[in-house]
């Protein structure tokens, strides 16, 4: 969808923040800059750490220079908002902000451009109370053909010579619906080609395919492993005692 967006002209760039590590793309997909030390004061807890971290990021994809990054977390926010605006006062067409694998509100909050300045576009794996837009949009699985198109995409954009995933599209779109067209899995099966370029995706989807059937075939497993037999409680000889006794009183005759 940004990808599209973006070749039709409708923004001047897109910055791309993953909040699973913090890391930012630019539109030809490279990563602009690493942590740095200053990364390390974020000053809050998980939400915080990865706004900080997103935050430095996406501060040195708009050109700003690893001195000039703040090290805590609202000069950050600060400044990556005076960037956007300034951006935005000189006429350039306006960036679109892609923020993937957001969990709360407040990773994503302080990533918010002023009004006018950039658009964005979160995705999540559930709902973001707090963090409020103009569309809300909840996404099931991609059609198949678009799920297999996303893996071929994943797969050229690391090697445009890799002819894996058109030589074979049966296979492909079998390990598409294997998993479930939900892009997340659809990414992990993809990456496992690219960092295994000897296996044919046939493989691949033979791969999904057992393991998928030792899924369903689990809970059966499970059962018979474990039919709830009891055993016998501990048993021994009951404690017992002489009962103590004392002379009585004795009174002379």
């Amino acid at each position: 969808m940004a990808r599209t967006a973006y070749n039709k002209g409708w923004f001047g760039g897109i910055l791309y923040v993953d909040l699973h590590d913090g890391g930012t793309h630019l539109p030809d997909g490279t990563k602009p800059g690493n942590r740095t030390a200053r990364d390390s004061d974020s000053g809050g807890g998980s939400g915080d750490r990865a706004a900080h971290y997103a935050l430095g990021a996406l501060l040195r994809s708009l050109g700003a220079g690893p001195e000039r990054v703040p090290a805590r977390r609202a000069e950050r926010a600060a400044l990556y908002r005076d960037m956007l605006a300034h951006r935005a006062r000189t006429g350039s067409r306006p960036l679109l902000v892609v923020v993937d694998g957001a969990s709360d509100a407040g990773q994503v909050l302080p990533l918010v451009p002023p009004d006018g300045a950039a658009r964005m576009l979160v995705a999540g794996r559930g709902p973001l109370p707090g963090v409020e837009g103009p569309c809300r949009l909840d996404l099931g699985p991609l059609p198949l053909e678009d799920a297999a198109t996303l893996m071929t995409e994943i797969v050229t954009c690391a090697d445009p010579s890799d002819p894996r995933t058109l030589t074979d599209p049966g296979a492909l779109r079998e390990a598409a619906e294997l998993c479930g067209r939900l892009p997340l899995a659809l990414a992990v099966a993809a990456t496992a080609l690219v960092d295994r370029p000897r296996t044919t995706v046939r493989k691949l989807a033979d791969e999904l395919g057992k393991a998928a059937a030792r899924q369903r075939t689990r809970p059966a497993a499970d059962a018979a492993a474990d039919p709830g037999a009891s055993g016998p409680g501990p048993s021994g000889p009951g404690a017992s005692g002489p009962g103590a006794s004392g002379p009585g009183p004795s009174e002379p005759g």
